[in-house]
This record gives C-alpha cells, structure tokens and sequence, in this order.
C-alpha cells in the first residue's frame, strides 16, 4: 500500500515539474553570444536556434548580438545588442483568454503582436517608465539611461496602442508615431516620421530605432538617422543633427543600412559642416545643404559604398566634426559605433 501511494506522489510531482517548465516560445535566430535566466535553472544557458523560453526566462545579448524569437502566440519578439528582455508572464492557450508581459530592462526590442488580441486579452510591453498596450500592432523600443535617468523611445510601425508613462495619464498611439519619454514629459507632443520612412522600416524586419536622445541630453534628428540607416535619400531642407555620439560631419558618416546598388548611392546626400550655433552643445555641428556623394573624403565615400557588408561585420563608424583647444580649424574624427544604432541586418 505505501508503494502505491508513494508510486502517485511521483507522478502528480512529474506533471506538476512538467507544467512549469512548458515552453512559450523557440528561438529562431541567434547572431553573437545570448543566454536566457530561469529560476528553474542553477546558472545562466546559451542560446541558440531551437532553444526554448518559457515564462518567467529574461533573455540577454551581448554586444554584436541579437536573438530572434517565436512566441507559441505567433508573436515575434527581435532583441537587439546588449539588450535585456525579461518574458515576465506569458499565459496563452487556443481560444482562451491571453496574457502576456514582457518587461524590456534595457536595451532594444522590435515586437510584432501577429495575433490581434480579442476582448479580455491584455498584452502589454514594458519599461521602467512606460507601459504599452497593444492589441495587434509592430513596435520598436529603446530602453536606457540619460544622464543617470530611466529612459524609453517607443514608435508604432502598425496598429494602434495606449501608452502610459510613471505617474502620467494614458495616450494613443498611431502608425507612425513616436515619443520619447523626456521629450513627451515636457510636451506632451508625438512625433510623426513620413510615410516613405515608415514603409522602409515595417519592410526592414531587421531595423531597429536609433535612440532618440544623446548621452548630453540633447535630441536627435531621428528621422534622419532612420533614413539614412535604411539606405533613403535625405529629407529636403532638413537640417541633420551631428556630434559626438550621433552621426556627425556626413550623412554618408552612418555606415548602417540600406541597398549596395550603386545607383542608390549615388542619390543619396551628404552635407557639410557649419560652425555651431550660439548656445548649441560645443560638440555638435548643424550641416546645411545638399553635397554631391563624390565631394565627400575617400574613407567616408568608401565605406558608405561598402556599408553592407561591413555592417555583416558590425564594422560601423561615424564621424564628427570639433574644434580642438588652441587650433583654429575644424578637424575630423572618426569613431567606432555599434551598427544596431542604425539598422542590424542580418
């Protein structure tokens, strides 16, 4: 009698195991180093294409690196470099009500909510500061810190979604739209990105948004750097923000995305430099004017015609324009960047 009934305690601590260990979702691609967290496991795991995350899992890339996932929803989750995604609770059955959280620590995350959530469901993406949710919609999300201050970018590719920032009210958002979360604080203003750009990036499944705010606390011409990125021809008679930590100097400076078709390239407009304005951050310099491609320096003009391939090797690089203490002339520099600040194609 008690072989029996210690034979059913097995079996009932098997299923229970079973249940908590089931799995949310696969992963598809892996590019780089990634691991996934899980109270179930004594140490971290390595990812790779196949693996499983299940509810509770936080997935993190290192540097050069992203994970590409498949939730059991159909939902499509693209975590970028050095980012942290937490799948806080994922609850999700065939007609049954879902719920699904996922917490971006910091980072970036392109969501695409495939299945269009029913009456009941709540799906939501979160910050530290800003809770979406969505019903069936593509979002891209930035998650870092400004001068030591929690930090979240949000743009809407499709759909529709309600966002709510620590301690504010609740807002829409639509196709095309975008905050970030200072900017938005002061303002209460969306920002909206032409209809070209916005077809280039929901065509792009490997596009992420460049972060909207510099480590100075300053702004970025995002649109610009989205364009650029996504191999477009700039804007007419917008001015394209530049300095350290941003694309400087040239537009053909970001060396981050688009076509290797040389009739492309040809198009696209680079800008010389100005001196800053009264006032303006001492690093950045406004450019004005559109400049023929072949007026650019050889390196610049080399690696804008190889940028695809170098961005395969996350071999990216902008370039600034400054003034240097006791020298009148403005000089050049180049720096290394990381490619995900443009475009991470894979």
């Amino acid at each position: 009698m008690k072989m029996i009934i210690l034979s059913v305690i097995l079996m009932i601590s098997t299923v229970t195991s079973n249940a908590s260990t089931q799995s949310s979702g696969s992963i598809t691609k892996v590019i780089g180093k990634a691991w996934k967290l899980s109270k179930s496991l004594p140490k971290p795991v390595a990812l790779k294409e196949g693996s499983s995350v299940s509810s509770g899992d936080i997935v993190q890339t290192k540097s050069k690196s992203f994970v590409r996932i498949k939730m059991t929803d159909d939902t499509i989750l693209s975590v970028g470099p050095e980012s942290k995604l937490e799948i806080k609770h994922y609850e999700y059955k065939t007609n049954a009500i879902r719920k699904t959280i996922y917490n971006l620590q910091y980072g970036k995350l392109r969501s695409l909510i495939n299945k269009k959530a029913k009456d009941g469901d709540e799906i939501k993406i979160n910050t530290k500061i800003v809770a979406i949710g969505v019903r069936g919609t593509e979002i891209l999300s930035n998650s870092y810190l400004v001068q030591k201050k929690a930090t979240t970018d949000t743009m809407l590719l499709s759909g529709k979604a309600n966002a709510t920032m620590a301690g504010g009210k609740p807002f829409n958002v639509g196709a095309g739209e975008l905050f970030n979360s200072n900017k938005y604080a002061k303002t209460n203003a969306l920002e909206k990105v032409t209809p070209e750009t916005l077809e280039a990036l929901k065509k792009n499944p490997n596009a992420f948004l460049p972060k909207l705010q510099l480590p100075s606390g300053e702004f970025t011409k995002f649109e610009s750097l989205l364009r650029s990125g996504l191999g477009l021809p700039s804007l007419p008679t917008t001015a394209i923000g530049a300095g350290v930590g941003a694309l400087a100097g040239a537009a053909a400076g970001m060396i981050g995305g688009g076509s290797d078709d040389k009739e492309k390239v040809e198009k696209v407009a680079a800008t010389p430099v100005q001196e800053k304005k009264k006032g303006q951050h001492p690093n950045i310099i406004e450019q004005v004017g559109p400049v023929d491609l072949a007026k650019l320096p050889d390196d610049i003009r080399e690696a804008y015609q190889k940028r695809k391939e170098m961005r395969k090797k996350n071999e990216c690089y902008y370039w600034f324009y400054k003034k240097i203490p006791g020298y009148g002339n403005v000089e050049r520099f180049r720096r290394e960047r990381e490619c995900d600040e443009y475009e991470y194609d894979l």
